[in-house]
């Protein structure tokens, strides 16, 4: 959509913050800016009052006009025809610019000439949508302004036309009120929606809803012209404009986002309904159009217009007294199936085919309330606001993405989405009225993390720090084991992209957010190996081959989960990480679909699966590693919350290669059996197998506490 920057700016009260830090601000919130573009290069410009027209007596096509500004008064000559006396102008007076253009006095037919009259045209409009009246001539109007006012700043002239790219699932957000009321809580700026008048007369107009859409509306004894400065928003949309009521419906569009069809009472015989239709008929523009099945808005015996896209050419409104206002939701494939028959794109038809909420109406009858002085009470319409409490704490949000939060932040962060219309008590969320797409604790942390910023949020690995061990926490305690055992912890986002999460080991449900900000953050990941992964090849382009990760964190499902990675520890020394910290009898079982067959299995405690551990398939290119991940929500379970750890020294692990020979026959039992009773034994696992000179030999790698090493020495030294 394209928005007045000009506009966005004096809604959300941000005259004094520069353009290019409102750009940015549309980009951090998820939006993106496709485009910018200056309106015009004009400067000096004038308003002027007519005073007296005639004709240059030496001259065929030349009119003389006598006008009055704020310091004298010129003569301005011009082939326009529609210039008359007692009219408003504006001017490009001896010293303005247009451009590269300087505008001076210049003799014309024997009479000089002190400047040029200002056309639409030359303020960068385009020509075919202007009113017919106007089209080659200058821009007149009754509106009384202040001669001694600039414009530039009346008729926001000087301005920036933003082509914001919005969220399919923002539909809301194409609208003036709700971007400005996004930028204003981006910058912690006060912001409140127009109020809701209910009170008016009673309109004996009737709506009737059913599958095909909601209905609803209003009516008006007398719409007033809209103000200048609104047409030339509606110009600047790329929409016609008409001087009739009909203006006023597209303002509504671009204010509210909420499409809107005006009608004359006089030609409505009925109770108005939605039907699909199959006719012939001529809409605006004369053009006649030929529908087999086309959703349409009918009183009792006609159409009235194809629903959301265009009216009927023989019943548009030609007078601004006793008008019916429709503002409806409709089925939306209907209306684009509508488009299709009828060959029409325009902003309306387009905003009627996407996912429209009874917010959206509430803010179309607000806009109306605030611009028709008589207006009756809404037909149709009882808006009922059925608030949804998502709870929302600082905890289970750290809980949630795996990282502290700056308290500072967090709160600003809180007031940020408060000004956006969010309600929040009693550590819940409210979401605002026009938010359809808001409806779970993941969508709310995606709202929140729009102003605290994932750039201020630390990823991948983090400086270790010395645990702060509570006994009874099964959480610090398998953190605390694993950091003994040479592994340090990372943190890394909740939120991955869908290609990513196509790796499902668990098969959990995928939830994917209906608000994001980039399509790599729009599903809640379903394995922390995903995030592992990319943690691992960060760090692997930075020349660091030798790395051991874990996280403890949630996934989908709300499940908690650990996840090892490591280039040091393979298969088999995991696996024995994994039965040492635990304790369970673990069953390791041929792994499937998501999983290497030959260097994987998946981990089951009885009949359930509880994790996983080897390497991803191939097919989803994840860090050249051995992964192992545990559920354990499962695992506190099945444990009671009573699960005892050994008690661990916090030195790192030694690990060290013993090559023995194997006489003919002879198994590797008795010594694996040997190495098992030494003290302070962590895992053995089988390094290498070679027969040099008719002998077997066997290269073991053994893992054990350093607070052994002596004992360990001894041993070793026997095979060396």
């Amino acid at each position: 959509m394209i928005f007045s920057l000009t506009r966005l700016k004096k809604l959300a009260n941000l005259q004094t913050i520069a353009d290019e830090k409102i750009f940015q601000a549309i980009n951090d919130l998820g939006f993106e800016v496709e485009s910018t573009k200056k309106l015009n290069q004009v400067s000096g410009i004038k308003f002027g009052k007519v005073l007296q027209v005639y004709p240059n007596p030496d001259a065929d096509n030349l009119q003389v006009c006598k006008i009055i500004f704020n310091d004298k008064e010129r003569i301005i000559q011009t082939r326009a025809k529609n210039v008359v006396a007692g009219k408003y102008i504006m001017a490009f007076v001896p010293g303005s610019k247009s451009g590269d253009i300087t505008f001076a006095a210049k003799k014309m037919q024997n009479i000089v000439s002190e400047g040029m009259l200002v056309s639409l045209n030359e303020l960068g409009f385009d020509e075919n949508l202007i009113p017919h009246e106007l089209q080659g001539g200058i821009f007149v109007f009754d509106e009384e302004v202040d001669l001694n006012s600039d414009p530039l700043d009346i008729f926001e002239l000087d301005d920036y036309l933003v082509d914001i790219k919005i969220l399919t699932n923002r539909s809301d957000a194409n609208s003036y009120l709700i971007m400005a009321n996004e930028l204003a809580a981006y910058f912690g700026q006060k912001y409140s929606l127009p109020d809701f008048k209910t009170s008016g007369f009673i309109s004996d107009v009737k709506f009737l809803d059913n599958n095909y859409g909601k209905l609803s509306g209003v009516e008006a004894k007398v719409v007033d012209n809209l103000k200048i400065n609104d047409l030339l928003l509606i110009l600047k949309s790329g929409i016609k404009i008409f001087y009739s009521p009909v203006d006023l419906t597209n303002f509504v569009l671009l204010y509210s986002g909420q499409p809107c069809h005006v009608y004359n009472k006089s030609d409505i015989q009925g109770m108005l309904k939605l039907e699909l239709v199959n006719q012939k008929a001529n809409i605006f523009g004369n053009k006649a159009v030929d529908v087999i099945s086309a959703l349409a808005v009918r009183d009792d015996h006609k159409t009235l217009s194809f629903a959301g896209i265009i009216g009927i050419e023989e019943l548009k409104v030609t007078t601004n007294k006793d008008l019916v206002f429709e503002i409806a939701n409709f089925d939306s494939s209907l209306i684009r199936q509508s488009m299709k028959e009828l060959k029409i794109q325009n902003q309306s038809a387009n905003q009627s085919s996407k996912n429209l909420s009874q917010g959206s109406q509430l803010l179309a009858h607000i806009v109306l309330n605030n611009y028709i002085k008589e207006i009756s009470q809404p037909i149709n319409f009882e808006y009922l606001h059925q608030e949804k409490l998502i709870n929302f704490s600082k905890t289970k949000l750290e809980e949630f993405i795996g990282h502290k939060l700056d308290e500072k932040r967090y709160q600003q962060s809180i007031t940020n989405m408060q000004i956006l219309g969010f309600v929040y008590k009693n550590e819940a969320f409210i979401p605002p009225f026009y938010r359809y797409d808001v409806n779970i604790f993941e969508d709310l942390v995606e709202e929140f993390m729009r102003f605290y910023g994932y750039n201020n949020i630390t990823s991948y690995l983090q400086a270790q720090k010395p645990f702060i061990v509570n006994k009874n926490d099964f959480i610090s305690q398998l953190k605390s084991q694993i950091v003994a055992l040479g592994f340090a912890e990372i943190n890394t986002f909740t939120l991955t992209d869908k290609n990513s999460n196509e790796f499902n080991p668990f098969d959990l449900q995928t939830t994917q957010l209906a608000t994001f900000l980039s399509q790599d953050l729009i599903q809640i990941r379903h394995s922390l190996a995903i995030s592992a992964s990319a943690a691992l090849i960060y760090n692997q382009k930075r020349k660091i081959s030798s790395l051991s990760f874990f996280e403890i964190a949630m996934i989908s499902e709300e499940q908690q989960s650990l996840v090892l990675a490591s280039t040091e520890f393979d298969f088999f020394d995991i696996k024995n990480i994994l039965l040492n910290i635990f304790n369970l009898e673990f069953k390791f079982l041929r792994a499937q679909k998501y999983l290497h067959p030959g260097k994987s299995a998946l981990i089951y405690i009885d009949k359930q699966l509880v994790g996983w551990i080897g390497q991803p398939h191939p097919q989803f290119k994840f860090a050249e590693a051995t992964y192992c991940e545990i559920n354990l929500t499962i695992i506190e379970k099945l444990l009671n919350y009573s699960f005892k750890f050994n008690n661990y020294n916090n030195q790192s692990l030694v690990i060290r290669d013993v090559t023995i020979s194997l006489q003919e026959k002879q198994s590797i039992e008795y010594f694996v059996e040997e190495v098992k009773k030494i003290p302070g034994f962590f895992a053995i696992n089988i390094k290498d197998s070679a027969i040099i000179n008719s002998q077997q030999k066997v290269t073991f790698k053994i893992t054990f506490e350093s607070t052994f090493l002596e004992v360990w020495n001894n041993f070793l030294q026997k095979f060396n």
